[in-house]
């Protein structure tokens, strides 16, 4: 008896549904059947749960010396590197100093005024300068990369820390963004096949070729659905990704030039971190666009393609995720832009062809 009145109070509720959807406009209800009718709502919530899964597992805490280094960089960091200097020579002498100190306790060893004690203070003291000089050989290395940027490229860089960005933009970051893409990929493909292919798969078609509303308005709503859901994934995936990259991170300097990092040094752009980043996520937005053209286009040709070419699809799209937002040839850029563009509107005309024509 429980679970004959669970089942009605679900049937209830779905007919409930029913009349608020039915006020809807037509995208929205598009997007309604999308999602809600069959099993379309637990593919999203796995892939979100994936993603948030592989960002909690690919967060890196720093060790203490180079948060150290990073708070030094935060406070003398900038375009002028005139205290940072200073800070290097009064760290040089402090060191001088620390290792003097614990020269002369190591001397009086055997004396008459020589306690235990004094050897764990010198044995301490000597920890602390070889940790002082591992921080001094990095922002050795920062100026001497600045010297360098500057003599070959004419970039006057900033004094910042790249720690983050390499986590957020750079090799580390090859595991999380590869699933991130693969993530919205898959998604936004399934919700082109799901959505498009409907029709097809009840074999409705010929019924709503005779309808007022007709073919074309209906491919129009579908087009404005599976953009509406792309959307929302990339908003809201890629959106999330950044936000908590900034937050975990500590991302700051975003206006300093991208040659700052120190994996960006040789960068062609003369661009900002933040223009950077705004690239980095334009180019990957417009790959899971042209990752719907492609599908249009497939779908339109064959209502069996997904079959067959679906995983081909994936692993492409998946892959130029990953590689062409990496490249630093201006020329890649903008011939996969524009590759990519052309693949968006001729699979959404080759869609709208086959949709509106094919019987």
């Amino acid at each position: 008896k429980k679970n004959i009145y669970f089942v009605k109070q679900i049937k209830n509720l779905l007919l409930r549904s029913q009349k608020i959807v039915a006020y809807l406009p037509p995208s929205a209800k598009e997007m309604y059947k999308t999602i809600f009718l069959g099993t379309g709502f637990f593919y999203i919530l796995i892939g979100f749960a994936v993603f948030v899964m592989i960002f909690n597992k690919t967060v890196v805490t720093f060790p203490d010396m180079q948060q150290h280094m990073d708070e030094v960089y935060e406070l003398y960091g900038g375009n002028e590197w005139i205290k940072f200097y200073e800070y290097i020579e009064a760290l040089e002498a402090e060191i001088d100093e620390k290792s003097r100190v614990a020269d002369n306790i190591m001397k009086n060893i055997g004396s008459s005024n020589f306690r235990v004690d004094d050897i764990n203070e010198a044995m301490r003291i000597r920890r602390v300068v070889e940790t002082q000089r591992r921080c001094l050989e990095e922002y050795y290395s920062k100026i001497e990369r600045r010297k360098s940027v500057e003599k070959n490229s004419g970039v006057v860089i900033y004094l910042m820390t790249d720690r983050g960005y390499n986590e957020a933009i750079g090799n580390n970051s090859i595991i999380r963004e590869s699933i991130v893409g693969i993530i919205l990929i898959v998604l936004t493909v399934w919700t082109t096949i799901k959505t498009i292919g409907m029709e097809d798969k009840e074999q409705t078609k010929p019924l709503l070729r005779i309808t007022k509303v007709g073919l074309k308005k209906i491919w129009k709503q579908k087009l404005i659905c599976i953009l509406s859901l792309s959307g929302t994934y990339i908003l809201l995936i890629v959106g999330v990704n950044l936000f908590f990259l900034f937050w975990q991170y500590n991302l700051t300097s975003i206006h300093a030039p991208i040659q700052s990092v120190g994996f960006m040094a040789e960068y062609p752009l003369r661009i900002t971190v933040v223009q950077y980043i705004i690239l980095l996520t334009a180019l990957r937005v417009i790959i899971v666009l042209g990752a719907i053209g492609g599908t249009l286009m497939l779908v339109s040709h064959n209502k069996n393609t997904n079959k067959l070419y679906i995983p081909i699809i994936l692993c492409v799209y998946s892959t130029a995720y990953i590689m062409i937002p990496a490249t630093s040839s201006l020329f890649l850029l903008v011939i996969s832009t524009i590759v990519m563009v052309i693949m968006i509107i001729v699979g959404c005309l080759y869609s709208y062809y086959n949709w509106c024509n094919k019987r």
